[in-house]
């Protein structure tokens, strides 16, 4: 008896090698080992108790019938807790209008965010720059708060308002999300930062120097700790930092440079 292909390995290996044969990109995917992988939502399909249940995010805790469902009701969370108009922080700010359609996974928003181009480097005006301390002050908070699609939201805007400040604004994000437990959402945000750092080092081109090599080598290895896939450099930073590991930066960049101190 031959066994069909679903029948020798599990389904979800079988998906995505077939999608790979297939010749279809396959974005990087985040395992937890827990009784099922969790999706972008923090949630997965409890095969024992037949459901489906969420352990991270805003409805930690909660069971639904199905991802449909969950979503339904993460949709209904986001519409009352969405940010007000007559916020006095953000008032006269370039704001990311909240969505209205049906709702969309966080990481996607962040693929679309922009990064460094021609003449993003223009200076920012005080409302501007006021506006970008409030924007990355509010979007922290909303984020602590398991607000996670208005806090991404106001991170973007900030990125529209000061596109030379992306990669700083990106790694602000990912350090946010990774903090309170959204790795994939994280994960983008680290790859988008590398992606805005090595944009602004092409249009600017930047002399080699040790605190922009430790950035890049410091999101280097977040993503890597997440389990996602650094972007192929482009710079020639960025090409430094994947021939090289963090230890072997810092000692030829840092502690090479610090003057010798001869012993008492």
């Amino acid at each position: 008896m031959v066994l069909a292909p679903e029948a020798l390995m599990p389904r979800w290996l079988f998906l995505p090698l077939l999608l790979s044969i297939g010749g279809l990109p396959l974005a990087p995917l985040i395992a937890w080992p827990h009784g099922g992988d969790l999706d972008t939502y923090g949630c997965h399909n409890d095969r024992k108790h037949g459901d489906y249940h969420c352990h991270k995010g805003p409805l930690a805790g909660q069971s639904y019938s199905s991802q449909q469902d969950m979503l339904v009701a993460l949709q209904a969370l986001q519409t009352k807790t969405a940010p007000t108009s007559g916020a006095s922080s953000s008032t006269g700010c370039r704001m990311r209008p909240y969505p209205e359609g049906p709702m969309r996974a966080p990481f996607l928003l962040i693929e679309e965010g922009p990064i460094p181009g021609v003449g993003s480097d223009r200076p920012l005006t005080p409302s501007e720059a006021k506006c970008v301390e409030n924007l990355l002050k509010a979007g922290r908070k909303a984020i602590e708060a398991n607000k996670v699609t208005e806090g991404i939201l106001l991170y973007l805007s900030v990125a529209d308002t000061a596109p030379a400040q992306a990669g700083d604004t990106y790694l602000d994000l990912a350090s946010v999300l990774d903090q309170t437990s959204y790795p994939q959402p994280a994960v983008i945000a680290y790859r988008k930062a590398w992606m805005a750092f090595e944009a602004g080092h092409n249009l600017r081109g930047v002399k080699i120097e040790g605190t922009g090599l430790l950035t890049l080598a410091n999101i280097r290895d977040s993503i890597v700790r997440l389990g996602g896939q650094v972007p192929l450099a482009t710079s020639e930073p960025g090409k430094i930092v994947a021939a090289n590991s963090t230890n072997d930066i810092y000692e030829k960049y840092f502690k090479k440079a610090l003057p010798s101190v001869a012993p008492p």
